[in-house]
């Protein structure tokens, strides 16, 4: 992987100096690490698994090169896991080695061999964390694949300077935002984590390093309209994604309205089995979202509008769990529900009430696009064993629940209203941005 390399490699820090790497100085760093590693990971034993903590640093980078550079397997760990995640996802995988964030050296845990992720890069964790957890596999194919791709889906121009704010843990930020640029653009730049330094400094930084492009969850732009800022003077902007979650009417009006006119808009659609962005769609004005085209080796078929996909940087299975999404076709039953090409909903998000299907990110939109909230989200609770429909939302100043309730029964029907509607201050979601409706639903039980 490290010969795909060709960025400079600037990490930003908002409380001191920042690091930077060319090219070349990054890759004798990890020629240096390897030196350091070569007593652990050419042992007798041949450890292939090694767990790896993540604080979205360059040492985090150097270190996850390092790992590929002997052919093994990195296990990402966030580094705002909990202790009781990382006992729960290491006793699970069994890796030979850990290597955290704060020390140097890594630690051995077990001489485990594990068959099963041979030619195998990344295992990215997408649920549970505090149950069985659920790793992705992504070979070192499927990556270089992934890569090859979007160079060709996307302009180089577009990307001279590209920024990322999203976590290296999960697919969306490690693959797409991170080792896309880094094998792409002159400088990449990057930042620890996406908080309110750097909203509130995001203006300046487009400016003073040029950037032409970033990537973003819908929530990133939630929190640009609650605290009034908006890129209209970042001048050097070319490129803009939106991913992780579909777009309401109201907000794509709100970042189409907060970037500079030149700039292009796209809303992007991936999962992390498919090594993230499979398809794209440039958003024009608030009715032009979730309109998907996929790239041209995606390979695609609608069984009851539920999308199932294929392409050459498909996944290698979940580790030591029976992968029942593929088809005998070799192609990925994605959960997700699409008409004409656009995204619809998550089959799994749904709410049986009344003998009517409901999808909850409809449900959603609708409240979003009411411009009475900041913040909204459906979810499915029981009652008796009766399906329930609760509504959580963050109303915006000068606004009353009432009004909203009057809102939504002009609106639809009255099968389709929440059984329950609860304001909150704020509405919690994780670092990708998303959130996990099942726990919030326990605040109607």
């Amino acid at each position: 992987m490290i010969e795909l390399i060709s960025s400079n490699i600037i990490q930003l820090n908002f409380k001191g100096p920042n690091f930077s790497f060319g090219r070349d100085e990054f890759v004798n760093k990890v020629e240096e690490n390897a030196k350091k590693f070569e007593k652990y990971f050419l042992e007798e034993s041949n450890p292939n698994l090694i767990a790896i903590e993540n604080d979205n640093s360059v040492s985090f980078l150097i270190k996850l090169f390092t790992i590929w550079k002997f052919k093994k397997t990195a296990l990402i760990l966030d580094s705002l896991l909990s202790h009781n995640e990382v006992d729960n996802i290491l006793n699970f995988y069994r890796p030979n080695f850990l290597i955290k964030s704060d020390e140097v050296e890594p630690i051995k845990l077990s001489e485990f061999v594990h068959e099963s992720v041979h030619e195998i890069a990344l295992i990215l964790l997408t649920s549970g964390t505090t149950g069985t957890p659920k790793g992705v596999k992504i070979s070192f194919n499927s990556l270089k694949s992934k890569i090859h791709t979007l160079k060709q889906a996307i302009e180089e121009s577009d990307m001279e300077n590209a920024l990322n704010f999203l976590p290296m843990s999960f697919g969306h930020g490690l693959i797409a935002n991170t080792l896309f640029p880094m094998c792409t653009s002159k400088n990449f730049y990057f930042v620890d984590r996406l908080d309110l330094g750097l909203i509130n400094n995001l203006e300046e930084i487009c400016s003073k390093y040029s950037i032409n492009f970033f990537s973003s969850v819908p929530s990133f732009w939630r929190l640009l309209e609650a605290g009034g800022v908006n890129l209209k003077n970042s001048s050097t902007l070319k490129r803009i994604h939106c991913a992780s979650a579909d777009l309401s009417s109201n907000l794509a009006a709100f970042v189409l309205d907060s970037i500079p006119f030149s700039c292009k808009f796209y809303n992007t659609y991936g999962i992390t089995e498919l090594s993230s962005w499979v398809g794209i769609c440039q958003v024009t004005d608030k009715n032009t979202m979730n309109q998907f085209s996929f790239f041209n080796n995606v390979e695609y078929k609608f069984i009851n509008n539920e999308i199932y996909l294929k392409a050459p940087f498909m996944f290698s299975g979940y580790f030591n769990l029976d992968s029942t999404d593929i088809d005998s076709d070799g192609f990925f039953k994605t959960g997700d529900v699409f008409e004409d090409n656009k995204l619809i909903a998550r089959l799994k998000e749904t709410v049986n009430k009344g003998g009517l299907k409901i999808y909850l990110n409809e449900i959603d939109k609708l409240v979003l696009n009411s411009n009475m909230v900041q913040d909204a989200i459906s979810v499915r609770y029981f009652l008796k064993e009766e399906e329930m429909l609760g509504l959580i939302v963050v109303m915006k100043e000068n606004f009353k629940l009432d009004e909203l309730e009057a809102y939504l029964k002009l609106k639809i029907s009255k099968t389709k209203l929440p059984n329950k509607i609860l304001s909150l201050k704020n509405i919690e979601r994780n670092a990708r941005g998303k959130i996990n409706r099942e726990e919030l639903a326990k605040v109607f039980i």
